[in-house]
């Protein structure tokens, strides 16, 4: 699929889901800013709203993207991981705590990706690249990132991802992780994605990470719950996500919203 298709298609979704921003956003080539000053949490929470994607439209993003993915470069996944590590960096502090929560999962999906290409040279150089940032959770070392991130590298080869019980285990759908952040850093995080046509990272979380979504502004987590979060592994992220508490105590109409995978819309 050439990369015009595919624009064509992410404008036609943002269109139909009336994401104004979002669109303004990706059509300045090369140029990527967060929401709208005037756009507060409760105006994002809104428009996600409307995004819910069906289950059709769920499937054909997933066709589309993997469609782009097959014909990507190996090094076009570093490069990509690279720029969310730059993107959650440069973000306010405010929000990047809950930014943060996709890094560690789609590390290791993009290490496996690699490896399904039969790119093992390439996962081995995101393994050495990131190694120490993977396993570190605020100035500790992570055993349980530790350990998970030494099972990657005896990942190595396509015939592995069948084989190895932390690859099936990562893989298994039923037990993707839960990534939980109000609805003003997701759509900071979507701003990112298709603002940087980022395409790959968002095939990445399109499959392997499921989103619940709150209205209001970011949660501050005491001690005990950041330490837990930074130290979760990717099979304890969802137990992880589990005990963080909600930002109010009735039930939000977007607290359900992105527990589906992300979407793009049918061709015309």
């Amino acid at each position: 699929m050439r990369d015009s298709e595919l624009d064509l298609l992410v404008v036609q979704y943002l269109k139909k889901r009336k994401l104004d921003h979002t669109l303004q956003v990706f059509q300045r080539e090369g140029s990527v800013a967060g929401p709208a000053p005037n756009a507060g949490p409760g105006a994002t929470a809104a428009a996600l709203a409307q995004a819910q994607p069906d289950a059709a439209d769920a499937g054909l993003a997933r066709g589309l993207l993997g469609s782009y993915a097959a014909d990507a470069a190996p090094q076009a996944y570093l490069d990509s991981f690279d720029a969310l590590l730059r993107f959650v960096d440069a973000s306010l502090d405010l929000y990047k705590p809950e930014l943060r929560r996709v890094v560690y999962p789609v590390f290791v999906h993009t290490h496996l990706r690699l490896v399904a290409r039969g790119a093992g040279p390439a996962a081995a150089e995101l393994l050495r690249a990131h190694h120490a940032r993977m396993t570190d959770a605020g100035g500790r070392r992570s055993a349980a990132r530790a350990h998970e991130v030494s099972q990657l590298q005896g990942i190595a080869l396509p015939s592995h991802l069948e084989t190895h019980p932390f690859a099936k285990a990562a893989l298994d759908r039923a037990a993707r992780p839960l990534v939980r952040m109000c609805a003003y850093s997701f759509e900071l995080l979507m701003h990112f994605l298709h603002g940087n046509k980022l395409w790959l990272l968002l095939a990445v979380i399109n499959e392997h990470i499921r989103f619940e979504v709150y209205d209001g502004p970011p949660l501050l987590l005491d001690s005990d719950a950041s330490a837990a979060e930074a130290e979760a592994g990717l099979l304890q992220v969802r137990n992880a996500a589990a005990r963080l508490p909600l930002a109010c105590s009735h039930a939000s109409p977007t607290s359900e919203l992105h527990q589906k995978p992300l979407a793009l819309p049918r061709t015309p």
